[in-house]
């Protein structure tokens, strides 16, 4: 999830209102740095394509993980807030980076959350990365409760796991009628930017993909494109060894690669489907004449 999203769920935290006036700085500063301390693996991508991909979501994420970070902050708030006794700086700042990694679970992206035990990715598939829904709710509670509503994030923290319970329940609903539709080992029913409109299905049928879309109401499922999957094309091969485009296909969930040519030279632009229609985060990788090596970057 976003990161304003993540901050507001922490700021709901404070919102039951259990804390002594003492200690309630104390509190904000574990729940805040709580809820944002697992994101920081994002702060190494800003000098490496490859751990933009690698590190995000990863060992952060995991529950080896998170008792770090749960330690680190809790030290961290510890000294800048000596009256808060460590055992509670601990509970609160446990709970805001449980919460963090949980609702990260619950997207299409996922956490590595028993890391570097299994390295595989739990992702349920439940929330887009920015959830309208969920903003608009965490920030009407959070103007309410800034003019002096004193429940007002607290029943919004109710009302968005009430959302998502039933996001959850949806989602199983047409998980359910695609599976009746197509014997396929292979698919996955994924949330789209748009919370209240059709949810993206991707059916893996072997050497391509077929990628649509599943109403809602009435879970009427509409192929709009098929993939070719490309990854044993000789050139997508030959990029394989390289660090970025190996982290890359490591965490795609459903990859293709698209191969062009722009004079001698050759682009090969590798796709997770899991973002159809917004495919905006790609691993682009530059060939020269020879079909050598000459740059990988992650984006458009």
């Amino acid at each position: 999830m976003d990161n304003l999203t993540h901050a507001l769920l922490g700021a709901s935290l404070i919102g039951l209102r259990v804390v002594p006036p003492q200690h309630r700085r104390g509190v904000w500063l574990a729940v805040m740095l709580g809820s944002q301390a697992p994101d920081f693996d994002l702060l190494p991508s800003l000098f490496s394509a490859q751990a933009q991909v690698a590190w995000h979501r990863g060992y952060s994420h995991s529950l080896l993980g998170m008792a770090v970070i749960a330690g680190l902050v809790t030290l961290t708030v510890g000294i800048l807030e000596p009256r808060l006794p460590r055992s509670q700086i601990l509970m609160w700042v446990m709970v805001a980076v449980m919460l963090h990694c949980g609702v990260d679970t619950l997207t299409s992206y996922g956490t590595k959350v028993f890391y570097p035990l299994q390295a595989g990715t739990v992702a349920l598939d439940i929330l887009y990365g920015l959830d309208l829904v969920i903003l608009g709710i965490l920030s009407i509670g959070a103007v309410l409760d800034y003019r002096g509503q004193r429940y007002a994030l607290t029943v919004a923290l109710c009302c968005v796991i009430i959302y998502v319970v039933g996001r959850g329940a949806l989602h199983k609903v047409m998980v359910t009628a695609v599976a009746k539709q197509y014997s396929v080992s292979k698919f996955s029913v994924l949330p789209d930017l748009n919370p209240l409109g059709a949810w993206t299905v991707i059916i893996d049928t072997g050497e391509a993909y077929q990628v649509g879309q599943i109403n809602p109401v009435g879970s009427k499922l509409i192929v709009k494109a098929n993939y070719s999957k490309n990854l044993a094309q000789p050139l997508v091969q030959s990029i394989r060894n390289d660090p970025t485009i190996d982290s890359y296909l490591a965490v795609a969930r459903y990859p293709i690669a698209e191969i062009s040519s722009k004079g001698s030279k050759w682009v090969i632009r590798l796709t997770d489907l899991r973002l159809w229609p917004h495919l905006s985060f790609n691993a682009v990788a530059s060939l020269n004449g020879d079909l050598k090596l000459e740059k990988v970057k992650i984006g458009p």
